[in-house]
């Protein structure tokens, strides 16, 4: 399948995190999309709300946080299993150029903590439940 051109605008712009509401950029980040899309699903929800949100690649962790942010559409390179099935079950719409078991190892590692306790958590609510118990230490 061919890449969406938002997609393509955030690989050429060398971003990690695009997100459009309505066609407007309203957020871009170049540091490791996980993180980006963490920090924005908790301190800027407003931004992903309902949006476009393009990334490199999607496993189960940022699907949860996609699910968390209640984005309208995913546009991607590549996800995974998981992670479709999980956007599939909260009806959000995804376009992917790939569909793999598992994430290569080059978008996995970033990801793989993260990935780690949303397979261990099994549902978003469960996911975002360790995540401020983690942060609450």
């Amino acid at each position: 399948m061919a890449l969406d051109p938002l997609v393509q605008k955030m690989e050429a712009e060398e971003l990690k995190l695009l997100v459009e509401t309505a066609g407007e950029l309203v957020f871009a980040s170049d540091g490791e999309a996980i993180e980006a899309l963490r920090t924005v699903t908790f301190e800027s929800p407003d931004l992903i709300d309902g949006g476009d949100v393009a990334l490199p690649a999607v496993d189960l962790a940022a699907a949860y946080f996609l699910i968390l942010g209640n984005v309208g559409r995913v546009l991607t390179r590549v996800i995974s299993q998981r992670a479709r099935r999980v956007l599939d079950e909260e009806g959000i719409e995804y376009q992917a150029a790939s569909s793999v078991k598992s994430l290569p190892e080059r978008y996995a590692a970033p990801m793989a903590e993260y990935d780690r306790r949303a397979r261990s958590a099994v549902t978003p609510q469960a996911f975002l439940v360790e995540l401020k118990r983690i942060r609450d230490r």
